[in-house]
């Protein structure tokens, strides 16, 4: 994941053209592995990264396990608007799977994701990874927002922190 990144970011830096990354982290899901058992847990695991996966269909698109219950995105190429849709796309492919979850108050399975947008080529900070640290407090965010939410931002790094785009 970490190299794809690298790589995209470069890519998107020359060109000029806008970069997405979704982090998404499956609600509860600690209660889902002690309620169902981590081979469960495994299983949904399986049918979420397909379901993301197929939700960002184009080549250049990865999708990827992060670590424990979260996935990255990294969709080159995308402006904000895009990566809401594949974001959408994702949420309704998940809530397609119906898994049962008891311990999350939608009653199944879903997740939350954050999305930060942005065009490298404008960033005072050439580091890909401060856009993770980005995505995930957007992720947090969501969470914070009651879970199976989504909270995206475009902004420019500058000065080592992330700005609204002006």
């Amino acid at each position: 994941f970490e190299d794809r990144l690298v790589r995209e970011y470069e890519r998107a830096r020359r060109s000029g053209a806008p970069f997405a990354l979704v982090m998404a982290d499956v609600d509860h899901f600690r209660l889902y592995n002690e309620r169902y058992g981590h081979l469960n847990g495994d299983d949904c695991l399986r049918k979420l990264a397909t379901a993301i996966a197929d939700s960002a269909r184009r080549p250049a698109d990865l999708v990827a396990r992060y670590g424990g219950d979260e996935f990255g995105v990294i969709l080159a190429d995308t402006d904000l608007a895009g990566a809401n849709a594949v974001a959408s796309t994702i949420r309704a492919a998940i809530a397609a799977l119906d898994l049962r979850h008891s311990d999350n108050p939608a009653g199944r399975v879903t997740v939350s994701m954050g999305i930060y947008v942005g065009h490298p080529a404008l960033a005072e900070r050439n580091d890909p990874l401060a856009w993770v640290e980005v995505a995930e407090g957007l992720l947090c965010e969501a969470k914070e927002e009651g879970h199976n939410r989504v909270a995206a931002r475009e902004g420019v790094m500058r000065e080592g922190v992330m700005r609204d785009r002006d």
